[in-house]
Parts: C-alpha cells; sequence; structure tokens
C-alpha cells in the first residue's frame, strides 16, 4: 500500500482526496468538503500555500506527490484505493477497408481491454497502436463513476 499524499494541482487550487484529505486536514486543520453523496472527501487550498502545506509534510517526515494538471483520466484513477467503474462508448476507424466499429465500455472492455486502456489515454482523432494494427479515434464519451 503507497503511503505517499497526493496533492492534485486543478486549477489555482491543490486537492487531496480520501485519506489524503484527512492527514491534510488534520495536519493544516483544513475543512474537509464531501460530495452530494457523502461517498468521497476532499481538501483544497489555493497554490500560494503549496510551499507551507510542503514544509509541514516534511516536519512530519511525511512522503507526498505533487500531480499537476490533474485534469485527465488518468492522473483521477490514482485518487485513492476505491474503485471506479468506467462507462461510456467509444468508436475506432481501423486502417484499411474496414468499417467504423463502436464499443460500449461495461460489455467489451474485457474482450478489447488493450484497446480501451490506450483510448483512455487519448484524444478524439488521435492514431492509436494496438498489436500490429493503427486506428483513428473517431468518438469519445467516457465517464467515470465511484462504485
Amino acid at each position: 500500500m503507497d503511503n505517499m499524499i497526493k496533492l492534485f494541482h486543478v486549477g489555482t487550487w491543490y486537492r487531496a482526496y480520501g485519506n489524503d484529505a484527512k492527514v491534510i486536514s488534520s495536519l493544516m486543520n483544513y475543512r474537509v468538503f464531501y460530495d452530494h453523496n457523502y461517498s468521497q472527501i476532499s481538501v483544497g487550498f489555493p497554490e500560494q500555500s503549496i510551499t507551507k502545506v510542503k514544509r509541514i509534510l516534511d516536519l512530519n517526515k511525511m512522503r507526498y506527490s505533487l500531480i499537476e494538471n490533474s485534469n485527465n483520466i488518468n492522473d483521477l484513477e490514482n485518487i485513492d484505493d476505491r474503485v471506479y467503474d468506467l462507462y461510456g462508448s467509444f468508436a475506432v476507424k481501423y486502417e484499411g477497408d474496414h468499417p467504423i466499429e463502436s464499443f460500449i465500455i461495461g460489455d467489451t472492455i474485457s474482450k478489447d481491454a488493450e484497446l480501451t486502456k490506450k483510448v483512455i489515454l487519448a484524444n478524439v482523432g488521435d492514431i492509436i497502436k494496438v498489436n500490429d494494427n493503427r486506428v483513428l479515434l473517431i468518438e469519445k464519451n467516457i465517464k467515470k463513476h465511484l462504485i
């Protein structure tokens, strides 16, 4: 189990989630926020306070990681030990005369796991290499849900 505090730089704020939020709240006396159904907690502070927060973490001999520009889904997968369900769909066009293929995440994720993992990190219009094939990502609508 990783005992490193993860601080996500989101806009002009840093945020910590889950157990990391509890630690930061305790050390810094910051207020904990809950999402609309009380399933996730977070703590946030302005980026101007990062030097003070790092100093307190260092004094308490706590390891931490600053995750910059955490707007992509890959960063958010590493928030804490909770489990997320990815859902949605995407469409790709394989190189050559193949038709456009659509995928629904959930039904086909196990069959096409390698492609799905690469699509999650890609943008529409990107070329993705899967095994010996190249595919063009045509459409992507993927969301994340806490299980």
